[in-house]
Formats: C-alpha cells, structure tokens, sequence
C-alpha cells in the first residue's frame, strides 16, 4: 500500500528522481528495503554487461557512472507518467521492469533528438562561427556513435558542444540534454532565418567589431546579439534590422535620466509593447524578455 505522497522538495531531474521520490515517504518501509535491494541488483547486472563478465569488479569512478545510468534510466519512464503514478509504481512494480521501460523511453528522446538536430541542420544560418557550424553538422552524430555506450554512461553526451544556447540548459544531462538543446537551437534558427543570412551577418560583425574581433571568432549566442539589437533599436527608435551603435547608450541614458518616475513608467510601457510583437511566442521571447529588462537596468528605465 502507497503511503500519502507530499510532492513538496521532490527532484525531478533525470538520475534523482527515484531517489527524491524514496526519501520523500512515497514508498512505504517493507517496500522500500526490497526496492533498495532490485536496484543494486540491476546495477550488479549492468556491471556485468560492462565489463562482458570478465570481472567481477568495476573502478569506483565507472561504478557511480553505471549507478546514475540505471537511476537515469529509470527516471526516464517515470518522468514521463508524473508523481504518483511514478510513486505507485515503485511500490507495485519490480525495479527491472522499471529500467526495462526506461531503456524505451530513453530511446524515443534520443530519436527525438535526432529530429530535432535534423531540423536545426535544415533551419541554420550560413555563418563561419566554427562552433555554431560544429553544433549544426556534427555534434548530434558523434554522439549517435557513442551509442552502445550510452546505457552505462547516461550522463555522458560524448561530444563537444562550445556554443551557447541563448538561454543555458542546467541540472540536466545525457539524451534529456541533446534534446532539449537541439529544441531551442532549432527555435533560435528558425526565430533568425526570417531576417536572412546577410542582415544577421551584418549585426555580427558590428557587434564584433565593438570586441576587436572578425564575427566568426565571437564565442557569444548569434541569436542572442541578434535580439539584443532589435531591443536597442526599438528602444533608441530606430531600424531594428541596422546594426545599433553602442555609442547611443549614453544618450539614452541621458534621456531617461532626465524623465521623471511616471514619465518613465510610460515610456517603458511603450518600448513594451513595441517588442512584443517581435519575437514571436515560447523559448525566444521568455528568452529576450530578459534581455530586455537587463537593458533597461542599463539605461536607467528600472522594471
């Protein structure tokens, strides 16, 4: 019997959530001694595939890697069923059929991973930042080829990716991470295209040329300086798709400095409204949404 589940402090991050769901009281102290004693037996059993039963010992460091890949791997179904049919199941299910599922759910996100590294490849821009091309071309594939290794070492993505996503991806790793990175690569892509190649490039390399670099050797998000502009532009009232000279903060300092607060408050509401319209819906706007109240910290229009 399920005990009262309090979902209050439960991680739901892949490779806690099994723990964070035993410690929170969901399974009762019976269950839990032999719940306990199936996963050591399932990573006793990966242990063994690991090392082809030619020893009966792992390194300490492989031995908390293949532990987090079964808890990983678990969390994987139970994630995709919420709290308490997550809960229910630890206690009614065996472990092994847990993981089992795992195993498929964990196969459908990197598919989808695929998909979506697909349609980031489809979407990209025609730029010689050799990290963005990187992302783009290979780094999904590279870590395809690793995929017999990918049940032991979960949290592994067993490649490079050195260019940053306009917002930054914490806390997950493995598939669950190569998805939700390719999710927001391709809508970064897709929020750009529509402006073209040469309007983006022309931004770039204002942009970079106020660090004393070529575009190409910027390590910064395209996107994220591209949607800054916009912000500068629309705040300044001028043409979002010119490069916005930086020069103008300064005035723009100067002119909001001399408004009082409601002043202020209007004109802020203003520029608001403004953007609202320009970056379309979900993870692009949440994105530049934040950009826009940092700019107005900048220039003196508190939010």
């Amino acid at each position: 019997m399920m005990t009262e589940l309090n979902t209050v402090g439960i991680n739901r991050i892949p490779g806690k959530y099994v723990l964070s769901l035993m410690a929170s009281g969901a399974v009762p102290a019976e269950r839990l001694t032999h719940l306990k004693a199936e996963i050591s037996a399932e990573f006793a059993e990966l242990c063994g595939q690991f090392t082809r039963r030619e020893s009966g010992s792992v390194s300490e460091e492989n031995a908390e890697m293949i532990m987090f890949s079964v808890l990983y791997t678990a969390d994987s179904y139970l994630l995709s069923v919420g709290d308490r049919a997550a809960a229910a199941a630890l206690v009614s299910e065996k472990f092994h059929d847990i993981y089992m599922k795992g195993c498929g759910v964990l196969s459908e996100i990197i598919g989808e991973g695929e998909r979506l590294s697909r349609m980031a490849y489809k979407t990209r821009l025609n730029v010689e930042t050799p990290s963005y091309r990187f992302v783009c071309e290979k780094a999904f594939g590279e870590f395809l080829a690793a995929n017999k290794q990918i049940r032991f070492d979960c949290g592994n993505i067993f490649t490079s990716i050195d260019y940053p996503l306009l917002s930054d991806i914490t806390d997950i790793w493995g598939a669950w991470y190569m998805r939700e990175y390719y999710r927001r690569l391709y809508a970064e892509n897709s929020f750009c295209r529509q402006f073209g190649d040469e309007k983006i490039i022309t931004v770039l390399k204002n942009y970079a040329a106020g660090c004393g670099l070529r575009y190409y050797e910027l390590f910064d998000n395209i996107c994220g300086i591209f949607c800054e502009n916009i912000l500068w532009q629309t705040i300044s009232g001028g043409d979002i798709l010119t490069p916005f000279d930086r020069k103008e903060i300064t005035k723009l300092q100067s002119r909001f400095s001399e408004m009082d607060e409601t002043e202020r408050r209007f004109a802020k509401a203003d520029i608001s409204a403004k953007c609202s319209g320009l970056f379309g819906s979900g993870y692009v706007r949440r994105a530049a949404e934040n950009s826009r109240v940092r700019i107005f910290g900048i220039i003196g229009g508190e939010c």
